[in-house]
């Protein structure tokens, strides 16, 4: 099935099947009924999101640092899983409050699920 992403503050859509907020806090002034679950599991620390957010780290350092988490965090394993599963059967839309998708965990997150399995 599709695995799309958008930003949390575009309309909501049809086409968007499951939404999926994957941020580490919830984004100002959005109502719960706009996404059907909100994983945290999902999204950079806060410890790695303060830091790019504050510029002392560039893109290509903070997605090897996302990355990092996702593969070593709990928390992200059991997320990364459940979403797979998840993508399996509907389609799911990822929201985050990001405005440049290029600079956003959400593409990560969405390449992910999307690479080809690992061959042992």
């Amino acid at each position: 099935m599709p695995l799309r992403t958008k930003r949390i503050y575009d309309p909501p859509s049809p086409d968007d099947g499951f939404r999926l907020l994957i941020m580490r806090l919830w984004p100002r002034g959005i109502r719960k009924e706009l996404t059907d679950a909100w994983d945290r599991g999902l999204a950079p620390s806060r410890e790695l999101l303060a830091e790019f957010n504050a510029g002392t780290m560039d893109s290509p350092a903070y997605q090897q640092r996302f990355l990092h988490e996702m593969a070593t965090r709990p928390d992200s394993i059991d997320a990364l899983t459940s979403l797979k599963s998840l993508v399996d059967t509907q389609t799911v839309t990822l929201l985050c409050s990001c405005k440049d998708e290029n600079r956003c965990h959400r593409r990560l997150v969405r390449e992910l699920i999307e690479a080809p399995p690992a061959s042992p």
